[in-house]
């Protein structure tokens, strides 16, 4: 087992494991087995570097990006590092940066980051940073190559908005905005030159349009940028606007085939260019900037106008209610008899983020995770003129996740099976995150990470459940040592070997320490 230890500074991290998680005792974790770590790599968060993200490249390994906590002498370094699939290190590199790539002017905090975004495709992984006066740096890895880095800099236009990314062949799209208008830059990554390009739909003014989201489909060669066109206090089209890697626009397709029902999120899957589907949730309050949801959807497209599109509510999906809180249980059930007995359909509504669909070879999988805002009261005395004045407020309270769906179509749309499985989360994330990996072999499986534990549920390509389970406690590996406290995500790597990378608080014989980890284990 390859364990390697880098030593630093106790940073924010160690504030968010006492902040955010309940210290179970030893005796509970005991009560599961721990997952069984293939190989470990540790960081002791005193070395001055920070902000740490993990990537896993599949059979070519793993790469962990972090940078320098310090800006000195107008610079900070950006830090790679890549692990094989046993976690030995295998090339490092650490790239110069100036400073105004970063938020602070002349250190970093702890908990500070600087302005990048990163995405990957097949072949590259691409880390995008930008300042405001317009400059970018581009620094792209070629997973065939060796991870050969090139490096390309170049000007958007000065006080643009930097939003969102997408990495397709040679092509990584920006989308940026600037003057309350959305637009979209293709830069070629080798050279940094750039394209810079108008989104636009017919009927629609520039500035009521309102950027969704971006989405690679590079077995087509695209990408779909989803835009969010108001029409009125009530509705609002939810478009779907295709580009090639010439920057073209192929064709802008309105997802909404009715006034009523109101898509508010949505993925594409592109079998060719002339069949793209889209799934997603949809509301009927609220327009397209709903927050909350009340059904699904699937959708087909060819290349230039929607084949069908059907809305499934979730009260229509089995066990959808189970895991809800009690009190929203016993409102549903309530309300469910008075619409029955006026003839009408009851819907609820509720927060939720949609995965990519997954193609199968007769349908199409989707997979969701529920949630809810929660809040706490907090009393706080102001002083006016020496007298104190006591008030209670509310405060956000972060996102209870409550369980997830997986939704099984078939081609024409129609769903074949759902389920339902709970992922009451002891940690409660103040901003929406996609918690689940999905590993598309066979079994298809769900796994997330929740306090010191791995949770796991199998499915067929069916959609029929074929197992249900805790898979075990994040270890470090050796038994003599008790994980106290785990902030973790997990991320799928190849077959059934995943990677847990997050903070830990560990007891073992030489005393207590705190990391930042890498763990490869199997499911």
């Amino acid at each position: 087992m390859n364990f390697k230890i880098r030593n630093s500074i106790l940073g924010v991290a160690t504030i968010c494991l006492q902040m955010f998680y309940v210290n179970f005792s030893i005796a509970q974790t005991n009560k599961i087995e721990p997952v069984k770590t293939m190989g470990r790599v540790e960081f002791d968060l005193k070395d001055g570097f920070a902000g740490e993200e993990v990537f896993t490249l599949g059979k070519s390994g793993v790469v962990m990006v972090s940078r320098t906590e310090k800006v000195e002498n107008g610079t900070f370094d950006v830090h790679y590092e890549f692990f094989n699939t046993d976690l030995k290190s295998t090339e490092e590199y650490n790239e110069s940066v100036e400073k105004k790539f970063g938020y602070s002017v002349g250190f970093f905090g702890a908990g500070a980051d600087y302005m990048h975004k990163i995405a990957q495709s097949n072949n590259n992984l691409v880390n995008f940073l930008y300042a405001k006066d317009g400059s970018f740096l581009i620094h792209t890895f070629e997973k065939a190559n060796k991870h050969k880095l090139t490096v390309a800099e170049g000007h958007l236009p000065k006080k643009s908005s930097i939003r969102d990314i997408a990495l397709v062949g040679k092509s990584l799209f920006v989308v940026y905005r600037l003057k309350n208008i959305t637009h979209l830059a293709n830069i070629d990554w080798k050279s940094g030159e750039a394209q810079l390009i108008d989104i636009q739909i017919d009927g629609a003014t520039p500035k009521k349009l309102n950027y969704h989201s971006i989405q690679a489909m590079e077995n087509i060669d695209e990408v779909a940028v989803f835009m969010v066109n108001k029409v009125n206090k009530l509705t609002s089209d939810f478009v779907a606007v295709r580009f090639n890697l010439a920057g073209d626009d192929v064709c802008a397709l309105k997802l909404n085939k009715t006034s009523t029902n109101q898509v508010i999120s949505v993925t594409a899957s592109a079998i060719a260019k002339n069949k793209v589907f889209f799934t997603g949730t949809y509301s009927t309050k609220g327009g397209a900037n709903a927050i909350t949801a009340e059904g699904i959807f699937l959708a087909e497209a060819d290349a230039t106008s929607l084949s069908y599109i059907r809305y499934t509510n979730f009260l229509d999906l089995k066990n959808y209610t189970k895991y809800l809180p009690q009190k929203q249980q016993d409102k549903i059930e309530r309300k469910k008899g008075k619409a029955a007995a006026k003839g009408k359909e009851l819907s609820a509504s509720i927060m939720m983020v949609t995965h990519p669909i997954v193609p199968v070879s007769d349908g199409f999988i989707l997979v969701g995770e529920a949630f809810y805002a929660t809040y706490r009261t907090e009393t706080r005395t102001t002083y006016v003129n020496g007298k104190p004045t006591t008030t209670t407020v509310t405060v956000f309270d972060g996102y209870q996740y409550t369980h997830a769906i997986l939704v099984k179509f078939n081609l024409k749309g129609e769903i074949v099976q759902d389920q339902s499985i709970a992922m009451y989360l002891i940690r409660k994330p103040m901003s929406v995150e996609r918690n689940i990996t999905i590993n598309t072999g066979q079994p298809i499986t769900m796994t997330f990470a929740d306090y010191n534990y791995i949770r796991s549920h199998t499915f067929d390509n069916n959609g029929n459940s074929t197992g249900s389970y805790d898979r075990g406690v994040i270890g470090t590996g050796d038994a003599s040592e008790k994980v106290k406290n785990t902030i973790a995500k997990v991320n799928f790597l190849y077959e059934n070997y995943y990677v847990v990378h997050g903070y830990q608080r560990i007891k073992g014989s030489g005393g207590k320490r705190n990391v930042y980890f890498i763990s490869k284990v199997q499911i």
